[in-house]
């Protein structure tokens, strides 16, 4: 083969990588890992594991049944099969639910077929048993995971790999008391707290104890769905040189005796530079990967006062619609359009190109 026939081959192959690698074919994002909530809000994310064996699962629905709470149960596709009418109950009382893998295995030991058979299987049987699949909240058992399975999970739909602030282990050495004293040191704004379910476990011995602790703190507990939906996020700034409270209040749209409270400081006269500032935060716009059912209700509008009939007006004719300036028919929209489609036939007609090439170099 010719220089010029072996060049042709190498360009082609560099074009086409640098064309299908890039972020126009590949709109899939990873998903984010979660440990804790970043909120002033004295919430609290009560999460449980149901692995393969979790024989305390009716106790835990009837202790929170009692206490009016709603968690977060990550299911495994072994369970869930076993049990459909309590992961009905699960979702008909108003708890939330997630992904815990189909057989509860460590995800940073298999292979990217094994781990989307594992995610996929229990959304399988999550839409045969309650209608619908666990999006969009993942846990991996016992905490692993990579980048590797961040992405999976971001293109099976997961935007959420959801860890913990607070985990009770199964083999849980100490006594209740113990148990209840780090769950008590673990109450933070946001926090998410994980429980097992297993037989040995002494989650229903020590749960009540956990939620009256929390309650007189002040405390409530609220379901992941409701956090990441409804709880909007602090914002950071980092402090520049020259920078003053005031100013930084005025930059985003607050008081100065806002932040300082926030930030619990002592001398708001004084910052220093490379300090991290919370920020009040913003309203989140509703998530629209989350299933009807977990969404806020909406309040019907209500007008107080009786409609005012008013008269009639003739009909007139709308003058016709001009088109908008910066429609794709201008010139620089057609450029752009043309431009795209080029791009799109460029790897044709580079393989047109080489089968060209080798037809002369071959005759």
């Amino acid at each position: 083969m010719s220089r010029a026939g072996s060049a042709a081959i190498l360009s082609l192959i560099f074009l086409l990588s640098m064309f299908f690698s890039s972020g126009i074919l590949d709109a899939s994002t990873a998903a984010d890992v979660i440990d804790h909530w970043p909120t002033g809000e004295k919430i609290i994310g009560l999460t449980f594991d149901i692995g393969p064996a979790s024989e305390n699962t009716t106790q835990i629905l009837d202790g929170l049944a009692d206490y009016d709470i709603k968690a977060t149960f990550f299911l495994s596709g072994q369970w869930l099969e076993d049990n459909p009418a309590l992961a009905r109950r699960i979702l008909s009382e108003g708890h939330g639910v997630g992904n815990n893998t189909d057989s509860y295995a460590d995800m940073s030991e298999l292979g990217r077929e094994q781990i989307e058979r594992e995610i996929q299987r229990v959304d399988q049987l999550a839409v045969e048993i309650l209608g619908r699949e666990l999006h969009p909240f993942f846990r991996p058992s016992d905490g692993f995971y990579d980048n590797r399975l961040l992405d999976i999970l971001g293109e099976s739909g997961y935007r959420h790999c959801i860890l913990w602030s607070w985990k009770m282990l199964d083999e849980q050495t100490g006594s209740a008391p113990d148990i209840r004293t780090q769950a008590q040191e673990s109450l933070r704004p946001g926090a998410i707290f994980s429980m097992p379910l297993g037989s040995d476990a002494l989650t229903p011995q020590v749960l009540p104890q956990i939620i009256d602790d929390a309650t007189q703190e002040g405390y409530t507990f609220k379901t992941l769905t409701h956090i990441v939906s409804q709880v909007p996020p602090y914002r950071t700034y980092e402090v520049q040189p020259g920078d003053t409270l005031s100013d930084i209040a005025h930059q985003f749209d607050t008081t100065p005796e806002t932040l300082a409270e926030i930030n619990q400081l002592t001398d708001p006269s004084y910052l220093e530079i490379g300090e991290i500032l919370r920020l009040p935060p913003v309203k989140i716009p509703e998530d629209e990967t989350l299933p009807p059912e977990a969404r806020e209700p909406e309040e019907p509008a209500v007008d107080p006062k009786p409609p005012i009939e008013e008269p009639e007006e003739p009909e007139r004719e709308d003058p016709p619609e001009k088109e908008p300036a910066d429609s794709w028919w201008t010139l620089p929209g057609l450029w752009l359009r043309s431009l795209w489609n080029g791009l799109w036939q460029l790897p044709v007609r580079l393989i047109d190109f080489m089968i060209e090439m080798l037809k002369q170099n071959g005759s």
